[in-house]
């Protein structure tokens, strides 16, 4: 579907088709990422505001990984980033270290399958910014924590990067399906239509031969009529 009025075609157009391995696994490492960021949070911060808000976070990740599946609107899919994004600035808030931004990594890397390229993108700045000023109200200048919050941002931009070339490319192959399986029918319309021809042409060709060949036999027969005996008259007519 086309979002936000952007101009290339979206993954809710296709054909649900079952979760590749591939698929699978990235959803799993999410899950896995999210898991290690709330043990550690937990261990080193407040427990239940760290619990509570790390299950939201992975709920909320989720529904909006299975959200096609579960037969979900367009909308739901971008409530959950919002969502996301406000419980990672949540968590940043309780637990104010780089460590925590692995889950901004986890939100960027699900973004470009429920947004357009170019509000991923928009998304990883303005996320990046309420990021940064939260953490320089914990740590003072010159304290390392920049180079730790570059890396990051890397590795958010690799994220997007790499769901949006993923993103792309199932687009690409629904789009081929699609055409291959029009095509097929076209040939099989075209091989129907064919066939109909050619029996039309002969049904054509046998009604004027029969026709002909009936005609100059009852002339034929008309003829012999006259010549016959007789006693064959009634059997000729």
């Amino acid at each position: 579907m086309v979002r936000w009025g952007a101009p290339r075609v979206m993954l809710r157009d296709m054909t649900v088709r079952p979760l590749s391995l591939e698929q699978t696994l990235l959803t799993f490492s999410g899950v896995a990422a999210i898991a290690v960021v709330g043990i550690v949070n937990t261990a080193s911060g407040p427990l239940w505001p760290n619990v509570v808000l790390h299950l939201a976070f992975g709920l909320l990740f989720l529904l909006g990984s299975y959200d096609e599946r579960l037969g979900l609107g367009v909308r739901v899919g971008r409530v959950c980033m919002l969502g996301m994004f406000a419980l990672s600035l949540a968590v940043l808030q309780v637990n104010p270290d780089t460590f925590t931004l692995i889950l901004s990594v986890v939100l960027m890397a699900s973004a470009p399958y429920h947004l357009p390229a170019r509000y991923c993108w928009l998304l990883m700045l303005g996320a990046n910014l309420f990021y940064w000023l939260l953490l320089r109200r914990h740590w003072p200048p010159g304290s390392g924590f920049e180079i730790a919050f570059m890396t990051l941002v890397a590795l958010q931009g690799f994220a997007v990067s790499s769901s949006l070339a993923r993103q792309r490319e199932l687009v690409t192959l629904e789009v081929l399906s699609r055409q291959n399986d029009e095509l097929r029918a076209a040939r099989a319309m075209l091989a129907l239509q064919s066939r109909n021809d050619e029996r039309i042409r002969i049904a054509g060709d046998l009604h004027d031969t029969i026709g002909h060949r009936l005609t100059a036999l009852r002339l034929q027969l008309e003829a012999l009529g006259h010549r016959v005996p007789e006693a064959f008259g009634a059997e000729v007519e």
